[in-house]
This record gives structure tokens, C-alpha cells and sequence, in this order.
């Protein structure tokens, strides 16, 4: 993801960066069919033998990538694009709307993973069948791929804030949410899923291409490192919770409550970043009006000393 990002540059990034995260979403769906084909045809090892072969033809294949030189590295006659981590990590952690998009996100993609893990169970609660469960599953999955593919097309609106596209996706994700919750009837429920499924891969491709947006491609790899820590770190401490609150209640009600309240909050920090950066715009769009108005007044200034210097 970094090493696309160096090679490529403005709108031709925006359209990359979906379609390598909808060729995840489709591996993802594709990979456990593949995987038990091939267990059954060549066992365990010969599994391994195989995924081993692939990864060694990637590293050689990363290895053909080149180092892209900036303008400024080319002068001092070196190649070297990142920043040392710490440094990196303290520059991310200053930018105000990193900080926010990356909290709200890992609510909320945390949650929608949640409903991901636990959907079979969550059908066998609304009592409906086996059956219901898997297609619902299914539609999951390619609502999933065509939403991470959606970013390419939303995100290049260049008027529109870039963390307005996160807001918006959150605030879907509760519909969802509450659909889900109070959802009785077959369809209706399999419409949620649905919908879950695209809000889940609209948030996760937008986390490469708003992170380079935001701290640029030099801070690019800290920034995802930090992300995806946390979703791994949340995502294994929400699953045995969830699970044992489901088993304490007898139901999967008090996890859509809290998914809703806590993915509603990052909903809110995003809305105060939009705020917060909306002001900062306006604020510099006025401030070239009132340093014009000053020059102004100082050449009228100057004009009338002049004007009455030679009379």
C-alpha cells in the first residue's frame, strides 16, 4: 500500500487504493473455498508447500519495486522516503484530524466486524434458518467488495471535505444498526446485511486513502501500522466480550445497543472535526480580506501625504 502510494500521485491514487482494498474483500471471500479444495486434494503440507511458493514469488516481486526520489532527496543525492517511527509517530499524533478519523473508525469498523463474526448467530436469535444465515453471509461479502470499490468514485468530489465521507458512512453504519435491532422479517434483515457489509468495506478503504490525504505518503506506513494495531488489538478483546454477554443476557440485543451508542460517539468526533476544520477554512479565507483592506488603507494613506506634500 505505501509503495503504491509512492508510484502514483492525485486522482490516479484515489482510484488504486479501493480497487487493491476490493481485491482483499474479494480474496477474503474467495480464500476459504480455495483453502478446503486444496486440503482435500493435497492435505496439510502440501497446503503449506503451496502458499509458501506464493509468498516467494511476492518477496520477489517487492523486490522489483524502485525507490521513487523526491525533489528534495535528489539534491542531496539520497533515497530514503520515511521518517524515523518515532518522529513519524509524533507527527501523526499532532494532526487533529488523523487523531479523529482514527479513533472513529476503529469504533466503528470494530463493531460492523463484530456483527461480521457473530451474523450466523445473530439469524439462529431471530429465529430464522441455517439457510437465511449463509445467504445473508453471502451478501455481506459482496456488498463488502463493491463498497470498498465505492471510495474511488465518491472521494474524487475535490469541494468535499475528505472527512465527510467517513461521517457519512458512520451514520449509515447506525442505521444498519438499528435495522438490524428491530428488524423481524427475513428480507428485511437480509437488506441489513446488506447494507452493513458495504458501510464495513466503505470504512476500510477509506483508511488508506484519507490516511495519505491526511499525513501524506511519507508517514503513510507508521499511520497504517497504527491503525490496523488497534483494530487487531479491539477486534480480540470485542469478540470474547460480545460472546459472553450474549451468553449472560440470552441475547444479542445489549450488543446492537452498545454498537449503536459507541459507533453513534464516533459519528460525533467526526462531526466536531468537520466542524473544527470548517472553521479553520473560514477563518483563512477571511484573513486575506482583512490584509487587503489594510494595504488599502495604507495606500489611500500614502496618497493623501503625497497629495499634500506638493500642494
Amino acid at each position: 500500500m505505501t509503495a503504491l502510494a509512492q508510484h502514483s500521485k492525485d486522482q490516479t491514487l484515489l482510484i488504486l487504493l479501493p480497487v487493491l482494498q476490493s481485491g482483499v474483500g474479494v480474496g477474503g471471500m474467495v480464500h476459504p473455498y480455495i483453502l478446503s479444495y486444496l486440503s482435500e486434494k493435497y492435505g496439510f503440507r502440501g497446503v503449506l508447500l503451496l502458499y509458501g511458493g506464493v509468498y516467494a514469488n511476492i518477496i520477489s516481486g517487492c523486490c522489483l519495486w524502485r525507490m521513487i526520489k523526491t525533489d528534495e532527496n535528489k539534491e542531496n543525492g539520497q533515497t530514503r522516503l520515511q521518517e524515523p517511527f518515532v518522529n513519524s509517530l509524533r507527527a501523526i499524533l499532532k494532526n487533529f484530524e488523523f487523531v479523529v478519523f482514527w479513533l472513529g473508525s476503529a469504533i466503528s469498523i470494530t463493531w460492523l466486524s463484530i456483527i461480521f463474526i457473530f451474523i450466523a448467530d445473530i439469524f439462529v436469535d431471530k429465529k430464522l434458518r441455517q439457510n437465511d444465515s449463509t445467504f445473508g453471509l453471502f451478501l455481506m461479502h459482496i456488498s463488502n467488495v463493491l463498497g470498498r470499490l465505492l471510495p474511488a468514485f465518491t472521494l474524487l468530489k475535490g469541494n468535499i471535505p475528505i472527512l465527510w465521507h467517513p461521517f457519512i458512512t458512520t451514520l449509515i453504519s447506525v442505521g444498519g444498526m438499528v435495522g438490524f435491532l428491530f428488524a423481524s422479517t427475513r428480507w428485511l434483515i437480509l437488506m441489513f446485511c446488506a447494507l452493513v457489509g458495504a458501510c464495513f468495506g466503505m470504512l476500510v478503504s477509506m483508511l488508506s486513502v484519507i490516511s495519505t490525504s491526511v499525513v501524506g505518503v511519507k508517514h503513510l506506513s507508521t499511520a497504517s501500522g497504527l491503525i490496523f494495531t488497534t483494530f487487531g488489538i479491539l477486534n480480540s478483546i470485542m469478540g470474547p466480550v460480545v460472546g459472553s454477554i450474549r451468553d449472560s443476557f440470552g441475547t444479542y440485543d445489549i450488543m446492537f445497543y452498545c454498537a449503536i451508542g459507541l459507533t453513534g460517539s464516533a459519528a460525533t468526533l467526526l462531526a466536531i472535526a468537520l466542524i473544527r476544520t470548517r472553521l479553520i477554512s473560514h477563518g483563512s479565507n477571511q484573513q486575506p480580506d482583512i490584509v487587503e483592506s489594510e494595504v488599502s488603507c495604507q495606500r489611500e494613506k500614502k496618497t493623501m501625504e503625497v497629495a499634500h506634500n506638493e500642494t
